[in-house]
């Protein structure tokens, strides 16, 4: 009997070790997607000559059996489970606002691509509140995907000047927001507090920068996919930029990239550098663009064979297309 019972024992470790998930994460390299697939320009002067392609990662939680095999490996890694899903964010929710934050990443990137063509184009930006932490004096006030417009009558057009603004208040205080969610505006007042981490009082919510208005002077379409986040706006901008004029930016080549862009056309940073070389290389691509500041994650990840070019804007990157033609 006793043997039989360490046998049931075993049995349920065994099957909890298949099932049960832990609290972390291992990105894999995903996929490259052809971006001249998802953008429609109703002005587009020429077909791109090759193919852009958008880099993904794949974010998976594994189960205790799968973690340790993932240990074992000394080519894979676990990273804390907040690298895939914000810490007190329903997973449903975060993925739609990763799809909804590529949506407006494709705006973005569609406006400063044809400012880079030479089309006059405007982007106003505003903050929007991306986590809403549960202890904070936010909770239950504000909801992700809120968009600040203004904090006590300033106006406020990005992340950075909603936290300048805030760190102005160097005492508890009330503080009134304008908020914008679709067509709805609506004001709240919210007492800032001491927060674990800060300096400061704060409101307790983690905020980034979206298009709030894009005006273009034609027609802009994203077809249907389930990406997320905003890690294609440089290669969706060049996309365009190659669509509207007739040089031949591509070239018959197979150029990959990632990074963000905002609408001065500055590429930002990504997660995952490493797991896209993978997916470039899996793909064959001829060229690689990545943000500058990860240059040196991107050739250390490589096998040596592909050619890693490092740009910090959208016009350096158009460059760096050009340069591989002359």
């Amino acid at each position: 009997m006793r043997r039989l019972l360490y046998g049931l024992s075993a049995l349920v470790v065994a099957l909890a070790a298949g099932t049960v998930t832990v609290p972390a994460v291992e990105v894999r390299p995903g996929s490259a997607t052809q971006i001249e697939d998802l953008v429609t320009l109703d002005t587009a002067v020429t077909e791109v000559n090759g193919s852009y392609d958008l880099l993904t990662v794949r974010i998976v939680t594994p189960s205790i059996a799968q973690a340790l095999l993932v240990w074992a490996d000394g080519d894979r890694q676990l990273e804390p489970r907040s690298r895939g899903l914000p810490d007190d964010v329903d997973q449903d929710v975060f993925r739609r606002l990763q799809r909804a934050q590529f949506s407006r990443a494709f705006r973005t990137a569609v406006a400063v691509g044809a400012g880079e063509a030479g089309f006059d184009v405007e982007v106003t930006t505003r903050p929007v509140v991306f986590q809403v932490l549960p202890s904070g004096p936010a909770a239950g006030v504000l909801d992700v995907g809120d968009v600040i417009r203004s904090v006590d009558g300033t106006p406020v057009e990005s992340a950075e000047q909603l936290v300048d603004v805030l760190r102005g208040y160097d005492e508890v205080r009330d503080v009134v927001l304008e908020l914008s969610a679709g067509d709805e505006l609506r004001e709240v007042t919210i007492r800032t507090e001491e927060l674990p981490g800060l300096d400061q009082p704060g409101l307790g919510i983690v905020v980034d920068t979206i298009p709030d208005e894009v005006d273009l002077p034609f027609d802009a379409e994203l077809g249907e996919t389930n990406i997320g986040g905003p890690s294609a706006g440089m290669m969706i901008a060049l996309t365009t930029v190659d669509l509207l004029l007739e040089d031949d930016l591509s070239a018959g080549r197979l150029v990959a990239g990632t990074g963000t862009i905002d609408g001065e056309g500055r590429v930002g940073t990504v997660g995952g550098v490493a797991e896209k070389v993978s997916a470039a290389q899996t793909a064959g691509a001829d060229l690689l663009l990545v943000p500058s500041e990860q240059l040196e994650i991107a050739v250390a990840a490589s096998d040596g064979d592909l050619r890693i070019v490092g740009v910090s804007t959208l016009a350096e990157a158009v460059a760096a297309l050009r340069d591989g033609v002359a």
